[in-house]
C-alpha cells in the first residue's frame, strides 16, 4: 500500500526530472497514513505538495 504509493509520486517527480529518496517519500507517508491516519489520497497529496515546495515548483506548474 504504502510502497505502492513511494512508487506513484517518485514516478511523478522522476518524469520532471526531480529527483526525491524514496525513504523521504515513505517516511513521511507513514507518518501522515499510520500515525495521524490521514486518508490515503490526502497524504499522497500532502506529500507531493511537500516536495514541489522543497523543489522550488509552483504547484501550477506541476
Amino acid at each position: 500500500m504504502v510502497k505502492e504509493l513511494v512508487e506513484q509520486i517518485q514516478a511523478t517527480f522522476k518524469a520532471r526530472d526531480i529527483e526525491v529518496p524514496s525513504g523521504e517519500i515513505e517516511k513521511r507517508l507513514k507518518m501522515l497514513i499510520e500515525e495521524y491516519k490521514v486518508p490515503e489520497s490526502e497524504a499522497r497529496r500532502s506529500v507531493v505538495n511537500y516536495f514541489l515546495k522543497e523543489s522550488g515548483v509552483q504547484i501550477g506548474e506541476f
